[in-house]
């Protein structure tokens, strides 16, 4: 019987072969319009990546990046800075200058669950501007191939059965995984202990490996690879609704009557100060990838909906779900009180 350190190589490694294969085609066959106004600087486009790579974010920004650099005619360089929920790579392109050639893309939980955030120095909601909307999904619910349970019923009595709980992975404490695991254990009456990872696809193969009883990640860190291959099980899906998108054999918790209807979101972010003509271009050349059908059918496929907001529609955005998690948050007394600014 293999040690579970074999196991765990075996298993990273596979799917590491499996996701450098999807980026590998994900390079393929994106022919887009070229956008009016091209930057002809000759300067790259460097997209920092909250993230690590292989993860939701990772990917689809793989995507749009190798879109992008079909319609601006430039380099696109993409750069994983993960950590601090998303707040080392918000830092860099905080700092950067204004001239819209360096992005942020992050989800929306910096901006989300705020209150939640170390308290750095680090802003998100004074020091970045959002810049477009580019996708969202409902998180998902995974346990290893290997788990004793396979639904959220099982799940709930397992977290019944041990004096702890059962622990949970996601990408960080001050994420919306993390809310939302701990919405869960409060509306099933259980205990869940978050642990943080450095990225969805890392915390996804901690439950492959038995490290950890449960990830909560966006579908793209598992699907289709981890998924079809029985390296995961589906609990369930966070949305009220499910999408078309995604497989109706997964379940909603709203269906097996826990009130849990949480979505996250994705975009592209910039460095305070970036004026109206830079925001202007950058909206422009965003919406002709979003809006190709190619593209949208590449995010499809790995469990990501194109849902393509520009920057007045993208910042209501953030602030609706703002004051929805501080609410939650202040319910759940996972802090003392949130950040109100």
């Amino acid at each position: 019987m293999r040690s579970k350190a074999c196991r765990r190589g075996l298993t990273r490694s596979g799917f590491r072969i499996a996701a450098a294969s999807l980026v590998g085609l994900i390079a393929v066959g994106l022919t887009l319009p070229a956008a009016h106004g091209q930057d002809h600087s000759g300067r790259p486009l460097r997209i920092i990546a909250g993230s690590g790579a292989g993860g939701g974010l990772d990917l689809q920004v793989r995507i749009i990046g190798q879109a992008l650099s079909e319609v601006l005619g430039q380099n696109v360089v993409i750069e994983n800075r993960p950590g601090g929920g998303g707040a080392i790579g918000g830092q860099v392109v905080a700092s950067a200058p204004p001239d819209g050639k360096t992005l942020f893309a992050y989800a929306g939980d910096l901006f989300s669950v705020a209150a939640l955030m170390p308290r750095t120095g680090f802003d998100a909601n004074k020091q970045l501007i959002p810049i477009a909307q580019i996708s969202e999904a409902p998180l998902v619910v995974v346990t290893g191939g290997h788990s004793a349970f396979s639904d959220i019923r099982g799940m709930i009595a397992a977290a019944n059965a041990s004096p702890q709980g059962l622990t949970y992975a996601t990408f960080g404490v001050a994420s919306v995984n993390n809310v939302v695991g701990q919405w869960i254990a409060k509306e099933a009456h259980i205990k869940l202990l978050n642990i943080p990872f450095r990225a969805g696809a890392d915390g996804a193969l901690a439950t492959v490996a038995g490290d950890v009883a449960l990830a909560i990640v966006a579908p793209a860190a598992v699907y289709p690879a981890m998924v079809n291959a029985g390296a995961v099980k589906v609990i369930g899906i966070t949305s009220a609704q499910r999408p078309s998108y995604l497989p109706a054999s997964w379940p909603t918790f709203a269906e097996k009557g826990l009130r849990i209807d949480a979505s996250t979101f994705f975009g592209f972010f910039g460095p305070t100060g970036l004026s109206d003509v830079a925001i202007a271009r950058l909206d422009h050349v965003l919406s002709i990838v979003l809006n190709d059908g190619t593209v949208r059918e590449r995010l499809r496929q790995v469990g990501l909906f194109a849902h393509y907001l520009g920057p007045a529609d993208f910042a209501k955005r953030i602030q609706t779900d703002k004051n929805r998690y501080d609410r939650i948050i202040e319910e759940m007394h996972m802090i003392e009180a949130p950040n109100k600014s």
